[in-house]
C-alpha cells in the first residue's frame, strides 16, 4: 500500500471515528499501538481503545484490559485490567477469556477461584486456544490447586494434539 493509500485510510477512519464507528475507533488504536500507518503512539491508541471499548468493541475491551494488565501507560493494576478482561470475556473475545482465567488462578486482580479459573480457561480452549489448553492441562493434572481429573487429561491432550497439528 502507497503512503498516500496509507494516508487515506487514516483519514477515512478518522472521519468513521468522529461519526461514532466502534470499528474505526479501534482500527486507530491499533494502527497507534502498533506503529501502522502511523508513528507508534501508546497515548493516542489507549484513547482510541476507550473510545471503541466504551462502545462495547470486545477487541478494544481486550486491549484496554492489557494497558492496565502490563501497566503500558504507567503502574499496573490488575483490579482495572480483570473489569476490562471480564467485559471481553463475556462478548466472547478468547484471548480476554484466557487472561480472565489466568487472573482467577493466580488472584491477581481479583480473589482467587480455582472455579472462575477454569470456566474461563475452558471458554477460551473451546475456541482452540492453545495457552488456555495447556493452562487446563496443568490444573487437570493437579497442579494450581486442582484435583487431579485423568478423563478431563485425556480430553484436553487429544483437543491440544489436533490444534496443534493444524
Amino acid at each position: 500500500m502507497c503512503n498516500l493509500q496509507q494516508k487515506e485510510l487514516i483519514q477515512d477512519w478518522k472521519k468513521k471515528a468522529k461519526e461514532g464507528s466502534a470499528n474505526a475507533l479501534f482500527n486507530l488504536g491499533f494502527a497507534y499501538y502498533r506503529g501502522i500507518h502511523v508513528e507508534q503512539n501508546y497515548n493516542e491508541a489507549y484513547k482510541y481503545f476507550e473510545a471503541a471499548a466504551e462502545k462495547n468493541h470486545s477487541g478494544a475491551q481486550y486491549h484496554m484490559a492489557l494497558y492496565y494488565d502490563l501497566g503500558i501507560l504507567g503502574e499496573q493494576d490488575f483490579a482495572k485490567a480483570v473489569e476490562w478482561y471480564k467485559k471481553a470475556a463475556s462478548a466472547n473475545q478468547v484471548n480476554a477469556q484466557c487472561n480472565l482465567g489466568i487472573c482467577y488462578l493466580d488472584g491477581e486482580g481479583t480473589e482467587k477461584s480455582l472455579q472462575n479459573a477454569i470456566y474461563w480457561l475452558e471458554k477460551s480452549a473451546e475456541q482452540g486456544n492453545v495457552q488456555a489448553i495447556q493452562l487446563l492441562l496443568e490444573c487437570y493434572e493437579g497442579n494450581n490447586g486442582c484435583k487431579e481429573d485423568s478423563q478431563q487429561v485425556n480430553k484436553w491432550k487429544a483437543i491440544l494434539k489436533k490444534e496443534t497439528e493444524e
